[in-house]
C-alpha cells in the first residue's frame, strides 16, 4: 500500500511514523510519500508553544517518541510554570514560576506529561519527527510539493483503489491512499468537497508571529523575573490588554519567538499583504504604541535583522461543519486530518497539536488493519476513523468562538485573560488530582 500524504505538518508526521512504526521493516509492501509545498523544513515559523494533552500525550507514546521527548532530551516544559502575564504597562496579572506548585514538584517530568500538563515547542517536535521518518527508507519526503489537482479510480474488484495527485510543477505522484493534512486552507478539502463549499468563520482577530535575537529585552521588560530565572530557556512572558495580547518564549539559546493577536474584522486592511514587513510593522506600532517599550524594540529588532515575521487572520470551523461533514463519495481513499479537517482557535484548550497528533495516531492505526489484511479497500476504514476524531473535536469547536470573544472584547480583554488562565491552571489541577 502506498500512502501519499499532503502537508508535512504534525498530523501528517504522525501519520507517517506510526504507519512506518506498525508495519515490519521487511514489508516493502508499505510506501509513504509525504507532501511538503515548502522548500524545505526551515522555509517558515512552524508554530508557537503546542500544549499536550493528554489526547496527545497518549499519541506521542503510541508513536514511541515520549520517552525521548520527555526523558532523554527534555524537551517538554510544565504547562502554566515559569509563566508571567503583564498588562500592557508592565503591572503583573499572573505569575507563576516552577516551584509555585507544591504538587507538580512531587510529580516528575513524565507523570506531569502524562496527565497533559506540559508543553513543547512546535517546530522543536517537528524536527522531532522529521528525524524519526528519515531513519526508514520506506518513507520520501518531497519538498515543494504543492498539490493542485487529484483523482482517484476505486475497483469492485479486490485490487486497490488508486489515487494520483498533479502538484503545481506538473509532476504526477500516484498512490493508494491520500491522507489531506495540509492545513486549515486545504486544498485536498477544496477538491474532495462538492461546491458550494462551507466557508471558514472568521473570528475577528489577526495575529501575527516572529523571530528576533535575545539581546536582554525580557530582562529589561520584567526585571527580575525574567533575568534571574535559573530555568530561563522555559520561560514564557506574556502581556495583554483590549487591545490584543502578546506572548514570547525563547526558542533556543540567542532567539526569541514571539506571538502577538489582535481584534482586527476581516475587512480592515484587506489589501494587507501577509509577506509585506514594512506594512506588517506599521500594523504592529499602531496596535501596540502605548505599550512598554520593550514590546516595539522587540518588533523592530525583528524587522532589522531580517527575521522570518507572518501576518495571519484567525479562522475557525463552525460545529455545524463538523456534524454535516460528509463526503459526495464514501468509497474515496481520502481523507483528512487536524486543520484540514476539523480547525479551533488556539484559546480553545487542548486544541490543535495535540488533536493533530491523535488524528495522525488513529487514521494509520485503520489503515494498518487494512494493510494487514487481505482486505485492498481503506475507504471503509477512513470513514470509520472520521467519526469519532468529529465527535471528539466538537466541544473544542463550539468553545472556539466565544473564547476569543472573551479575550478581546473592548475593556474585559485584559480581566478576562487573566480570569482564563487562572480556570486553565485550576483544570490542570484538577486534572491532575484525577486519577
Amino acid at each position: 500500500m502506498k500512502v501519499l500524504i499532503s502537508g508535512g505538518g504534525i498530523a501528517g508526521l504522525a501519520a507517517a511514523i506510526t504507519l512506518l512504526q506498525g508495519s515490519s521493516n521487511n514489508n516493502n509492501n508499505l510506501e509513504v510519500v509525504i507532501l511538503e509545498k515548502d522548500a524545505s523544513s526551515e522555509a517558515r515559523i512552524q508554530g508557537f508553544s503546542l500544549g499536550i494533552s493528554p489526547l496527545g500525550a497518549t499519541a506521542l507514546q503510541h508513536m514511541n517518541m515520549a520517552h525521548r521527548l520527555v526523558v532523554e532530551k527534555q524537551l517538554v516544559t510544565p504547562l502554566g510554570s515559569n509563566f508571567c502575564l503583564t498588562q500592557h504597562g508592565g503591572n503583573v496579572l499572573l505569575q507563576s514560576s516552577s516551584s509555585s506548585s507544591a504538587s507538580e514538584e512531587e510529580m516528575d517530568l513524565m507523570e506531569l506529561f502524562e496527565k497533559g500538563r506540559t508543553s513543547i515547542n512546535r517546530g522543536v517536535l517537528r524536527q522531532q519527527m522529521l528525524q524519526e521518518i528519515s531513519r526508514d527508507d520506506r518513507a520520501t519526503i518531497l519538498w515543494s510539493a504543492k498539490v493542485v489537482h487529484l483523482n482517484y479510480y476505486t475497483t469492485q474488484t479486490q485490487g486497490p483503489p488508486s489515487v494520483q495527485v498533479t502538484l503545481e510543477d506538473g509532476r504526477h505522484i500516484t498512490g493508494n491512499v491520500l491522507l489531506g493534512c495540509d492545513g486549515i486552507f486545504s486544498k485536498v478539502r477544496e477538491l474532495l468537497l462538492l461546491p458550494p463549499l462551507p466557508k471558514l468563520r472568521h473570528l475577528g482577530v489577526a495575529w501575527v508571529r516572529g523571530v528576533c535575537p535575545e539581546q536582554g529585552q525580557l530582562a529589561e521588560w520584567f526585571g527580575d523575573n525574567g533575568h534571574n530565572n535559573n530555568n530561563k530557556k522555559s520561560f514564557t512572558f506574556g502581556m495583554t490588554d483590549p487591545r490584543g495580547a502578546i506572548f514570547l518564549v525563547e526558542c533556543d539559546k540567542t532567539n526569541l519567538l514571539w506571538y502577538f493577536a489582535f481584534p482586527m474584522k476581516k475587512h480592515d486592511n484587506n489589501t494587507m499583504r501577509i509577506d509585506d514587513r514594512e506594512q506588517i510593522l506599521g500594523l504592529l506600532v499602531e496596535q501596540c504604541r502605548h505599550w512598554h517599550p520593550c514590546v516595539l524594540a522587540i518588533i523592530q529588532d525583528t524587522l532589522q535583522c531580517q527575521g522570518p515575521m507572518l501576518f495571519r487572520h484567525l479562522y475557525d470551523r463552525p460545529p455545524d461543519h463538523l456534524t454535516k461533514y460528509c463526503l459526495p463519495d464514501p468509497s474515496a481513499p481520502i481523507t483528512l486530518l487536524g486543520d484540514a479537517l476539523h480547525p479551533v482557535a488556539s484559546y480553545a484548550l487542548a486544541g490543535g497539536g495535540s488533536n493533530a497528533l491523535s488524528d495522525g495516531v488513529d487514521v494509520a492505526k485503520s489503515l494498518l488493519l487494512v494493510a494487514n489484511s487481505d482486505n485492498h479497500h481503506p475507504a471503509k476504514a477512513l470513514r470509520e476513523y472520521e467519526r469519532p476524531v468529529l465527535e471528539r473535536s466538537l466541544p473544542q469547536a463550539r468553545n472556539s468562538k466565544w473564547m476569543t470573544t472573551l479575550l478581546h472584547s473592548g475593556w474585559l480583554g485584559g480581566y478576562a485573560a487573566r480570569i482564563a488562565f487562572c480556570i486553565l491552571r485550576g483544570v490542570l489541577w484538577l486534572l491532575g488530582k484525577s486519577p
